[in-house]
């Protein structure tokens, strides 16, 4: 799903709050991809300072709740609140308090066409998922956003029926690390790391998946083939993906449990060897 709309107005928000140049659309599709702080440093190169670029992205993270809950409002989608409960990353809190009302957002009466204009799904995305779910092959979600939003948008899309709650990867898992999400992706499918394949679109996401010895798979879209190499395929589409050529990208794997090997037929007793010459005895 595409969250650029409102990844656009929440950086636009947090740079005319400090002054910086207002990031392109561009930008923003890449700055998607990595942690806030990394993307403040490397791809908006508002700041080189660490403590400066935590404090914008604390920013960032009160602007995206803002932008947030304006475009639910714009779709007809009610934010519900109630009780409280301890949040489990405090990270993005400015003071101290570690208890926040319990959120949900209510899509009973959504206005589908504009919340599909708002967040479209690439094409081929749910085709190639429903062959996954077909064939029984588990498979996670990463997002750098909390998981109340993430739980909101999948149910916008009508993709939360091939990602199960409890393997999602959101902010709230308190990772720092792309390398550290993909281990939790991993860990929540419990399958081992070098039997998984992470889907993305930037040639870093395949060198960190790489590093912890998860196959890359990379679709095109931000960047051309020529920087995807080091993916271990790329493809134009996910129409362009088959069960079987991401088989093949495991050629190398085996997925079948290891068994002794059983002899054929018993074996028999050895036959003595003969130590004397033939005519030494009488």
């Amino acid at each position: 799903m595409d969250t650029t709309e409102l990844q656009l107005a929440a950086w636009t928000k947090t740079a005319r709050e400090y002054q910086f140049r207002l990031p392109d659309r561009e930008e923003v599709s890449r700055a998607m991809l990595m942690q806030p702080e990394a993307a403040i440093r490397n791809e908006f190169f508002w700041t080189n300072d660490i403590l400066e670029s935590r404090d914008v992205a604390l920013t960032h993270h009160d602007k995206l709740e803002e932008t947030f809950d304006e475009l639910m409002k714009q779709i007809n989608v009610t934010k519900f609140e109630w009780g409280s409960h301890e949040v489990e990353n405090t990270y993005y809190l400015r003071d101290e308090a570690i208890r926040r009302k319990r959120v949900r957002y209510l899509t009973d009466y959504m206005n589908t066409t504009a919340a599909a204009q708002l967040f479209p799904v690439a094409e081929g995305v749910k085709s190639w998922l429903r062959r996954i779910k077909e064939v029984e092959m588990p498979c996670s979600v990463i997002s750098h956003l909390d998981s109340t939003k993430l739980e909101t948008l999948l149910n916008i899309t009508g993709l939360s029926e091939y990602f199960i709650p409890e393997q999602h990867v959101s902010s709230c898992a308190g990772y720092t690390r792309e390398e550290q999400e993909c281990l939790g992706a991993a860990l929540r499918m419990n399958r081992r790391p070098d039997h998984c394949v992470v889907f993305s679109s930037t040639p870093e996401s395949s060198i960190r998946a790489h590093e912890v010895k998860i196959k890359a798979i990379s679709i095109m879209g931000l960047y051309p083939m020529y920087e995807l190499q080091t993916a271990d395929l790329t493809v134009s589409t996910f129409d362009d993906l088959s069960v079987v050529n991401v088989r093949r990208v495991f050629s190398d794997k085996s997925f079948e449990p290891e068994v002794q090997l059983m002899l054929e037929r018993p074996m028999t007793k050895p036959r003595p060897i003969r130590t004397w010459v033939e005519g030494d005895r009488n």
